[in-house]
Order: structure tokens, then sequence, then C-alpha cells
């Protein structure tokens, strides 16, 4: 009896495991549009032309900035939106 429920246990466990591992936050076109607002928004950015969309399960920035450090700020920035979604940066710079 006892081996029956570690047994058990042990699947279970191994299964909560499993589900845990495939899941990811996901993000949905209304994540991406108020990211682009936020961005528009930010002082720091003036000048830059980004745009936020939804790809699968990530959300891809592209556009210019002036600087490397705007691409990285916008990239940061997006990250708050999405609870640990994934989020692509594809962002040029034109210095």
């Amino acid at each position: 009896m006892k081996k029956i429920f570690t047994h058990t246990l042990l699947v279970t466990l191994l299964g909560l495991f499993v589900a845990g591992c495939n899941s990811q936050p996901s993000v949905s076109q209304a994540t991406a549009e108020k990211i682009e607002q936020k961005l528009a928004t930010v002082e720091s950015l003036k000048g830059s032309q980004i745009q936020a969309n939804k790809v699968e399960n990530a959300i891809v920035l592209s556009g210019y900035t002036r600087t490397t450090k705007q691409k990285y700020l916008s990239s940061s920035i997006a990250r708050s939106f999405t609870n640990g979604g994934r989020v692509i940066n594809k962002i040029q710079t034109y210095n």
C-alpha cells in the first residue's frame, strides 16, 4: 500500500513539473499596443520610431532609435508589460 502511494505521488509530482516547464506567459496584441503607446511618451525616446507587434507568443519590437542605449531602454520598457513574456528586439540604430 505504501509503495502504491509513493508511486502515485511521484507520478503526480512529475506531471506537475512537466506542466510547469511547458507553460509560458502569453502576450496579446493589446499588450503590444500598450507598449507602443508607452514608448511614444518616454522623453528619452523622442525622435525614435518604434513599433510593437504580437508575433506568435512574443512581442517583437522594430523600427529605429538614435542610440543603442535607446534600443535597450525600449526592450526594458516592453518587458515591464509582459510579465515574463518574450520580447524580441529588432530595433535598428541610426547613429
